[in-house]
């Protein structure tokens, strides 16, 4: 996800967390126009939020605040990009600077793209796997915590998936923009060619760059040649397929 995109936040942090951990009492986030749809489901649910002795939770199911008081998730973030998104620009910057890699080329980008990714998603869940399992002084540790903290747990089929509730969204008036790839395929049509691409492209990566795992650990050294080597890697194979 290369943008930020509502249907994709949603789909992949809102619904993928409510479903593991239930509905939290209230979500709180920047002003961002990127969690419209969160805080919009987070609002649409919030008479499931029924307490213990059966009455409705009456707080406010979402709060918007602007990220200089909200400095928790912000130093979160700061470490995020830091050991996440920081890593990878850098690389491809690196590209850019020794002209293997155009910003213009949409064939480059979406090779960047698919590769950053698939980078990043590695490196995220390793730091939220150190994350979740670190202790916090008079918190204790947060998977744990967050098991005990009393979410309500949504009776099935009540939490709208990303398609459904988009289309909520959009009956109330609401505008979103539905998520598109970053650059173009240059295989983009042609599902043979483009299963072959991927086919080769993970066997190489698997047998020659040790697999995203190994990419991703060399990323975050500042070992950078692996990443930019999977990215040339991706571009010549689709333009080789292409022509074939």
């Amino acid at each position: 996800m290369p943008r930020k995109n509502n249907i994709t936040i949603y789909e992949k942090i809102y619904q993928s967390a409510v479903e593991e951990f239930g509905m939290w009492e209230q979500i709180i986030a920047d002003c961002g126009r990127e969690f419209f749809l969160c805080e919009f489901v987070q609002e649409y649910l919030k008479d499931f939020r029924i307490k213990r002795d059966g009455s409705i939770c009456r707080r406010p199911s979402f709060k918007q605040l602007t990220s200089c008081k909200n400095n928790r998730v912000e130093r979160l973030w700061q470490e995020v990009n830091a050991q996440v998104g920081l890593p990878i620009k850098w690389a491809f910057t690196e590209m850019e600077n020794n002209h293997t890699l155009d910003r213009h080329n949409l064939t480059h980008l979406f090779a960047t793209s698919f590769v950053g990714c698939s980078v990043a998603k590695v490196l995220l869940q390793r730091w939220m796997d150190g994350w979740n399992n670190h202790t916090i002084t008079g918190k204790g540790i947060p998977s744990q915590y967050t098991h005990h903290r009393g979410n309500y747990l949504l009776p099935a089929g009540v939490l709208p998936s990303a398609a459904h509730a988009a289309e909520i969204y959009r009956g109330s008036n609401g505008q979103l923009t539905d998520e598109s790839t970053f650059g173009q395929d240059p295989l983009e049509g042609q599902p043979e060619k483009q299963n072959r691409r991927d086919q080769i492209f993970q066997n190489e990566i698997d047998t020659k760059l040790g697999g995203f795992n190994y990419i991703a650990s060399y990323t975050v050294n500042h070992g950078y040649q692996p990443i930019q080597e999977a990215v040339t890697l991706y571009i010549q194979l689709g333009v080789s397929l292409l022509s074939s």
